[in-house]
């Protein structure tokens, strides 16, 4: 025997799925052309962020080695060292 329902009797509603944005990978950019390591042009693929800065390198040993001693790498090259610290200032401003 089938179950009698009243006409007037609320059907459950379907639970509505929320649909999540999708973060689209934002393609950062290192802030610096040069390695901070030896002053030469970085692989735009080696990165390592540091104090919200992206850093590239122009080798994978360099990347390894700035982690070790960042200060001895940020102040090694003039140039590096005032990009570096406008960046550090611009990121800290997001």
């Amino acid at each position: 025997m089938a179950e009698f329902k009243p006409a007037d009797a609320k059907k459950p509603e379907p639970k509505k799925e929320e649909k999540k944005e999708e973060k689209k990978p934002t393609a950062k950019k290192a802030f610096n052309a040069k390695c901070p390591r030896n002053d030469i042009d970085i692989n735009p693929a080696i990165t390592l962020e540091h104090k919200g800065v992206l850093i590239g390198f122009c080798s994978d040993e360099c990347k390894t080695a700035f982690p070790t001693d960042p200060e001895k790498y940020i102040n090694r090259y003039p140039q590096f060292k005032e990009a570096y610290d406008k960046a550090v200032k611009e990121a800290g401003k997001k």
